[in-house]
């Protein structure tokens, strides 16, 4: 509430206070109202009023007595706004850091969360379907028959339609270990044989039973072959004798082995792949002056069988012994259509 002087004191009043020693004014009993607010003059100053000539403190005179309790209340006020606003400028400067941290953090934290929600997830590659892999063909060691302990071996075939295959023919080749099953009276019978025995290997045990009995056949006729040595050797027939040296007499045996082995082993390789078009058969082979028949290659048209053919077909090769000869080694290859039985 604002405070107001007597209107007659206030405009027939003229004032000095008094100084160190010094007199100022004269004032206004307004002006001296100010000059207690700006602290210049209190209630202990001495006043004099010009037109009685009267002197005293400033507390014995009424109206400036009743204003002291006033100013020292506002001085109070004022004092606890300027605490509260010191106050607050030590706590703002306080927590600062905390409030700077949590304005950068809390904006950071939300854009990292939004982030990671709606930024895209990569598509694993899974890779080809393992089910979708090419079949393959398993050709078992007949020295490991024996033992219950069956080798399996993978022949994957990389052209669909027309494949070629070829092979060394040495008796130490994976597919020819077969021929340690072959006795001198035919082929034990899968059957027989204690273990399991898979559709190509029963193929080609098949085409090699055939195949013995047509060499039989073949060397009763011509009278001049000769069965090899008994035990390991059995399965190897010698054609070495004096009417088969000539080189034309090779190159004719081989060819006529080979066109026998690969109907053969095809009509097997047929029946037991269920085949049930006819195919074209294309081999071809090296017969060595040392009276091997090496270098085998294979195609069959349509695509068909030509895996199992081939196991076959490289498995009856070291059991051959064409008539020996000096020279260079000669090509033989046939061409059959090869129907199912």
């Amino acid at each position: 509430m604002e405070y107001k002087l007597p209107p007659k004191f206030e405009r027939d009043t003229r004032w000095l206070y008094v100084r160190a020693g010094v007199e100022y004014g004269p004032f206004g009993a307004s002006d001296m109202l100010k000059a207690m607010d700006e602290h210049t003059i209190d209630g202990q100053t001495v006043i004099c009023e010009l037109m009685t000539g009267r002197r005293c403190s400033l507390a014995e005179v009424k109206p400036f007595a009743e204003y002291i309790p006033v100013v020292a209340k506002r001085d109070e006020y004022q004092a606890a706004e300027r605490e509260f606003e010191e106050s607050t400028k030590r706590m703002a400067s306080h927590n600062r850091p905390l409030i700077v941290g949590l304005a950068l953090g809390v904006p950071l934290v939300v854009g990292g969360l939004l982030a990671f929600i709606l930024w895209p997830k990569p598509v694993e590659d899974e890779g080809p379907d393992p089910a979708a892999a090419a079949p393959a063909v398993v050709v078992t060691d007949p020295a490991l028959v024996k033992a219950s302990a069956p080798v399996e071996k993978e022949v994957t075939e990389e052209e669909p339609e027309v494949i070629t295959l070829s092979g060394d023919g040495e008796q130490d080749d994976a597919a020819a270990s077969v021929a340690g099953l072959v006795g001198k009276n035919g082929l034990v019978a899968a059957q027989q044989i204690d273990v399991n025995v898979s559709p190509e290997m029963a193929a080609r045990i098949a085409a090699e039973a055939e195949l013995r009995k047509q060499r039989k056949a073949r060397e009763q006729g011509a009278g001049g072959a000769q069965a090899g040595a008994e035990g390991d050797e059995s399965s190897v027939i010698d054609f070495g004798g004096e009417e088969y040296s000539a080189k034309d007499e090779s190159r004719s045996l081989a060819r006529q082995h080979l066109k026998d082995t690969v109907r053969a082993c095809a009509r097997s390789a047929m029946k037991a792949t269920g085949t049930q078009e006819t195919i074209s058969v294309s081999a071809s082979i090296r017969a060595e002056p040392d009276g091997r028949m090496r270098g085998l290659q294979l195609s069959v048209e349509p695509q068909g069988p030509v895996s199992q053919i081939k196991v076959c077909v490289l498995g009856e090769l070291p059991a051959i012994r064409l008539p020996a000869y000096s020279g260079e080694a000669q090509s033989v290859s046939v061409t059959l259509s090869v129907a199912p039985n």
